[in-house]
């Protein structure tokens, strides 16, 4: 304070040498997500094919569960566009912001949507937490957090992803 207001002298700062690096949050470079292999071997091991729509639209898409709720309570619009990029159809849902998401989906994600909206509610998270922890004891694996796949999917699309452009011209 007394340096930002010019009342301290240069030859009176003791701290003057003094370099502090910036803090680095923990979080942000703490590593977060699962290997893909992981999350598809949990997939395939869960016989309910409502939560394996809420894993395949997070983990497809980094949809956050509150988005996911809306598509299942049928507050989002599904188009299918069958582009010959491999889009099959998009997702559009206002944010809790208000602003409009559109996603682009392939033909899986996309039917996983449907079903959810459906069904006209979304799964709940008790349900879901004890059929991923029985499906990873089974696995003899680390129980995924449906939370996490968010990260999952900004890792995957960097080491992994691609840029898909429509064949009509758009947003990819």
């Amino acid at each position: 304070w007394l340096r930002e207001k010019d009342r301290l002298q240069a030859h009176q700062d003791p701290t003057r040498e003094l370099h502090v690096p910036p803090s680095i949050a923990e979080k942000s470079v703490r590593a977060k997500g699962y290997p893909m292999a992981l999350v598809e071997r949990t997939y395939a091991e869960i016989s309910s094919q409502v939560l394996r729509d809420v894993i395949c639209l997070r983990a497809r898409t980094g949809m956050h569960d509150t988005e996911i709720a809306r598509v299942s309570r049928g507050e989002a619009v599904l188009r299918r566009v069958d582009d010959p990029s491999g889009i099959v159809g998009t997702i559009t849902f206002r944010h809790k912001t208000g602003k409009v998401h559109v996603v682009s989906v392939d033909a899986q994600t996309f039917a996983a949507a449907e079903r959810l909206a459906a069904r006209g509610k979304p799964l709940t998270r008790a349900p879901a937490g004890v059929m991923i922890k029985r499906a990873a004891k089974r696995l003899g694996a680390k129980a995924i957090e449906p939370g996490q796949l968010r990260h999952s999917f900004a890792t995957w699309a960097r080491a992994e992803g691609r840029i898909v452009r429509p064949a009509e011209g758009g947003v990819h």
